[in-house]
Order: structure tokens, then C-alpha cells, then sequence
């Protein structure tokens, strides 16, 4: 592995540990995931890790495939308010 994916999941952890730190456990939380099948599974893994950690309220959100969670413009702002919940993405590289 490189140094610089290591640091970029070094990054990674480190802001996934920030996110946890500010977000209740009992608050709602909306995974998006692209909706193929690496997304979906990331999406899953994500869903049950967090649970496992007592979060209570998470949920999965897969856009269809004409939009996507990454692509400015493509709906990801109006994913976001229509799930009314804190969102936390996953993206594979």
C-alpha cells in the first residue's frame, strides 16, 4: 500500500470517529449507498456496525441510477432533506 492511502484511510477512521462523537445514539442516521453490488453491501456492513454500537435508528438510502451521492447536481441535497435524518455516506475507491 501506498503512504498516501494510508493516510487516507488514517483520514477515514479519524472522521468516522468524529461523526460518532457527535451524533446520539438515539438520533436518526440515513446511510446513502450506490445501488450496485459493492454499494449495497458497504450500505449493509455500515447499517449493522453502527448498530451493533447501539445506534437505534439507521437507515439505508440507494439512489436510483440515474442519480448518485457523489455528482454535484444529481439530487443528493434533496435525498438529504427528504430523509429529514443525519446522513452519513460511504463511497468506494
Amino acid at each position: 500500500m501506498s503512504e498516501s492511502y494510508i493516510a487516507h484511510l488514517v483520514q477515514a477512521r479519524e472522521d468516522f470517529r468524529k461523526f460518532l462523537d457527535v451524533t446520539h445514539k438515539q438520533a436518526r442516521v440515513c446511510i446513502m449507498h450506490d445501488s450496485d453490488a459493492d454499494g449495497v453491501t458497504a450500505g449493509v456492513v455500515l447499517q449493522r456496525a453502527l448498530e451493533r454500537l447501539g445506534y437505534t435508528s439507521v437507515a439505508r438510502l440507494a439512489p436510483d441510477r440515474e442519480r448518485n451521492a457523489w455528482t454535484p447536481g444529481k439530487k443528493f441535497c434533496d435525498f438529504r432533506r427528504a430523509a429529514k435524518q443525519k446522513t452519513l455516506a460511504t463511497k468506494q475507491h
